[in-house]
């Protein structure tokens, strides 16, 4: 559960995971054959199979978590964003955010706005700031921040929180990997990035593996 908590309570917007991808790097590299980070900043751990047959396995869980970036900061303080994956704003309307500085804010419907007309032009974030210029002491465009994370425990046995998706996952393998002292098939555990915008770092990793086979197969093959 503490490794659980930790990836929960790491800021990893879609983009920016890089925190996240040091804390799991940290927690398996004395545990696998190799780790490495791809230029899509995918992190992959690998553990060499036993099996003479050994094929490849790769198991997947993303870092990255939904959010939103910084794109205007007003004259009275307010900073206006952008979403960063799929954001319910009625959900999202007057909860704290955390940016990853650790500045917190209020994400709230400019004044006059209905329930029913929530949408992410409607919302700014209120971190306090009295003007632009004291915002700017602690936020910039550019910047980006998510919904506080939390992880609370429930009857039963149960837990609530955020973002469970996909830290949940994450963890799951980090725990596979650290139990498993040996394994059958080759065996890539990856944590990916920037599932939140489109499965992009999965994409890249699914593809980058099997080509990895294939070269090493080219490389060994028999001349006629």
């Amino acid at each position: 559960m503490d490794v659980f908590k930790k990836l929960m309570t790491t800021l990893s917007v879609s983009g920016r995971e890089h925190a996240l991808t040091v804390i799991i790097e940290e927690m398996l590299k004395d545990h696998v054959d190799s780790i490495t980070r791809d230029n899509m900043g995918n992190l992959i751990a690998f553990k060499k199979g036993t099996a003479p047959d050994a094929k490849k396995l790769m198991l997947a869980g993303h870092m990255d978590e939904i959010g939103f970036i910084v794109t205007h900061i007003q004259d009275n303080g307010y900073i206006r964003i952008n979403s960063i994956g799929g954001i319910n704003f009625a959900a999202a309307a007057f909860g704290t955010v955390i940016f990853e500085n650790g500045t917190k804010g209020v994400i709230v419907p400019e004044a006059g706005v209905g329930a029913g007309d929530y949408n992410q032009s409607k919302f700014v974030i209120d971190i306090g700031a009295k003007d632009k210029k004291t915002a700017m002491t602690k936020v910039n465009v550019a910047d980006t921040c998510a919904m506080m994370p939390h992880v609370e425990r429930l009857m039963g046995g149960l837990y609530s929180g955020r973002p469970f998706d996909d830290k949940l996952g994450c963890a799951v393998m980090i725990r596979a990997a650290l139990e498993a002292k040996e394994v059958a098939n080759d065996t890539y555990y990856v944590f990916t990035v920037q599932e939140e915008v489109g499965c992009r770092g999965s994409k890249t990793a699914a593809f980058a593996i099997p080509i990895c086979e294939q070269l090493e197969w080219l490389e060994n093959k028999p001349q006629a």
